[in-house]
């Protein structure tokens, strides 16, 4: 860990969200994906660029969406969510 930086807190709500995007990955890999077994980096990276192509056919920034949820993923990783 380098300077500054803080250690993510493994909060049991963090856990809860992690758990919520596992179902999520899981169902994109069987249903949209149309394969089975373990949700691998490629499967994420898919799902991202999906979500990529979601975001620009609807007129949404994705720069803007990636920004925002860092910086939730920030306070909610270092515990300092405030909402």
């Amino acid at each position: 860990m380098e300077t500054g930086e803080q250690e993510y807190e493994a909060t049991e709500r963090n856990r809860e969200r992690a758990e919520r995007v596992a179902k999520a990955l899981a169902h994109y890999k069987k249903h949209g994906l149309r394969e089975g077994g373990r949700v691998e980096p490629e499967d994420v990276q898919d799902f991202l660029t999906d979500a990529m192509h979601y975001a620009a056919q609807r007129g949404l920034n994705w720069g803007e969406l990636h920004r925002m949820a860092t910086s939730n993923f920030e306070a909610e990783a270092h515990g300092r969510e405030d909402w």
